[in-house]
């Protein structure tokens, strides 16, 4: 049955899947004035105590300067909380805000319900 694809169909395909999910995601998110990223990060920090900024770029694959604007929007929006580590104070460590706990679960459940139609 697979004969006639190769590996290189297999990953064209891996490609769409990955951008029509990307922008559904995107769209159900933008009403909650999120953006994927920034979704990921809060999904992240309901799930841990805290975190620091070098694992958030860990987490999404990308340097430095690129999370720390995405977490001083996550700031400026009030959904995350920025702070010193009292045991390091060289640490800086990323906590959600209880806004940012309750718009994450939101955002999650109509992903949840509205994303049974996509598949």
């Amino acid at each position: 049955m697979y004969d006639n694809y190769s590996i290189y169909h297999a990953g064209i395909l891996q490609s769409q899947s990955y951008r029509a999910l990307s922008n559904f995601m995107s769209l159900q998110l933008a009403g909650f004035n999120l953006s994927l990223p920034e979704w990921k990060v809060l999904g992240h920090l309901s799930e841990v105590k805290f975190t620091t900024p070098s694992e958030i770029s860990k987490l999404l694959g990308v340097k430095r300067p690129i999370s720390s604007r995405l977490l001083n929007t996550l700031e400026a929006k009030k959904l995350i909380k920025r702070s010193t580590n009292p045991i390091d104070t060289r640490v800086v460590q990323v906590t959600i805000t209880a806004s940012g706990s309750k718009l994450f679960t939101r955002s999650e459940l109509l992903i949840k319900k509205s994303i049974k139609d996509f598949f």
